[in-house]
């Protein structure tokens, strides 16, 4: 059973062996059977064999083994082998082995065989062994054999091997061979090949053998040769083989071959053998060929080998053939065999034909072969068949750094 000590959540956390993923101003190591070490969060951090994924005005490296040493974060960095995704206003490279060398970072870049995802107000290119230069970033790039994923009013464009040319950006594109998401008020369309034309964004599409995901009052589909006519957008949805996911007040539905009809959306949906994804107010089921019937959405739900992820204030069961019951959501929950991910004040826990027992959630758990991951003001563990025991963890913290007497908690649980 791995011993956990915590002092004072998001500033200080020794973990033995353990899979952390804190999400806000913390750290993120996948330390799998090292000790990871953090000083000064978010100022300065020294891992060792640790992977490492800080998510806000940070660095993300996945050091497999090796050092990293980081100095003036957002700044500069000198990476070594490093796996490196800084989230805002940053770059994102996965160096293999490659030295980074960054220089005015968000306007110029010169990056060698570097896999590089900026994800605000930048470019995202997966140079394989290319060099990458850009000019006038978001204006105009070109790229040769890059791997492009610029996020916001911007372009996606996984180019394997081809050349991208964008003119005006988010009103028209010419694309050849591209695999392209942009993510905001635009058209998401992996374009295997197949070239992709735009008319009236957000209004009417016509795509040719695209995969698209648009994400925000849209649709999402990835269409596999199939052709794709979307009428009155968010409102009634006629798919041919479609695979769909829109992410806000709408449906998500991979329907591999099947027809989806869906009425008064957000509050009963039927589907067939529809893989279906709502992100708000909703549910989340990847229902394989199973019937899906939601009765008082995000109070009680009676799903029959669905593949559940609601992600607020409520569940995420990847039920794989069994029955869910949830009685007073966020409160207690009787899971059998079930997948867990609630996302918010919560705690997300895989339990692979475990059962999971949680009382007094974020304050105090016990777990049986869980898989967990809370992800605000919390913490990450994957304990693959071991028992996590978090003694009054969050907010019951004293702030004196001391340690917390273990054994006492647990005699006094018994």
């Amino acid at each position: 059973m791995l011993d956990y000590e915590v002092f004072e959540a998001e500033n200080r956390r020794k973990l033995s062996g353990a899979y952390v993923i804190p999400l806000h101003n913390s750290f993120h190591a996948l330390s799998r059977g090292e000790g990871i070490e953090v000083f000064e969060a978010e100022n300065r951090r020294k891992l060792s064999g640790a992977y490492v994924i800080p998510l806000h005005n940070s660095f993300h490296a996945l050091s497999r083994g090796e050092g990293i040493e980081v100095f003036e974060a957002e700044n500069r960095r000198k990476l070594s082998g490093a796996y490196v995704i800084p989230l805002h206003n940053s770059f994102h490279a996965l160096s293999r082995g490659e030295g980074i060398e960054v220089f005015e970072a968000e306007n110029r870049r010169k990056l060698s065989g570097a896999y590089v995802i900026p994800l605000h107000n930048s470019f995202h290119a997966l140079s394989r062994g290319e060099g990458i230069e850009v000019f006038e970033a978001e204006n105009r790039r070109k790229l040769s054999g890059a791997y492009v994923i610029p996020l916001h009013n911007s372009f996606h464009a996984l180019s394997r091997g081809e050349g991208i040319e964008v003119f005006e950006a988010e009103n028209r594109r010419k694309l050849s061979g591209a695999y392209v998401i942009p993510l905001h008020n635009s058209f998401h369309a992996l374009s295997r090949g197949e070239g992709i034309e735009v008319f009236e964004a957000e209004n009417r599409r016509k795509l040719s053998g695209a995969y698209v995901i648009p994400l925000h009052n849209s649709f999402h589909a990835l269409s596999r040769g199939e052709g794709i006519e979307v009428f009155e957008a968010e409102n009634r949805r006629k798919l041919s083989g479609a695979y769909v996911i829109p992410l806000h007040n709408s449906f998500h539905a991979l329907s591999r071959g099947e027809g989806i009809e869906v009425f008064e959306a957000e509050n009963r949906r039927k589907l067939s053998g529809a893989y279906v994804i709502p992100l708000h107010n909703s549910f989340h089921a990847l229902s394989r060929g199973e019937g899906i019937e939601v009765f008082e959405a995000e109070n009680r739900r009676k799903l029959s080998g669905a593949y559940v992820i609601p992600l607020h204030n409520s569940f995420h069961a990847l039920s794989r053939g069994e029955g869910i019951e949830v009685f007073e959501a966020e409160n207690r929950r009787k899971l059998s065999g079930a997948y867990v991910i609630p996302l918010h004040n919560s705690f997300h826990a895989l339990s692979r034909g475990e059962g999971i027992e949680v009382f007094e959630a974020e304050n105090r758990r016990k777990l049986s072969g869980a898989y967990v991951i809370p992800l605000h003001n919390s913490f990450h563990a994957l304990s693959r068949g071991e028992g996590i025991v978090w003694s009054r963890c969050h907010p019951a913290v004293p702030s004196t750094h001391a340690p917390f007497n273990r054994e006492a908690e647990l005699s006094a649980s018994v």
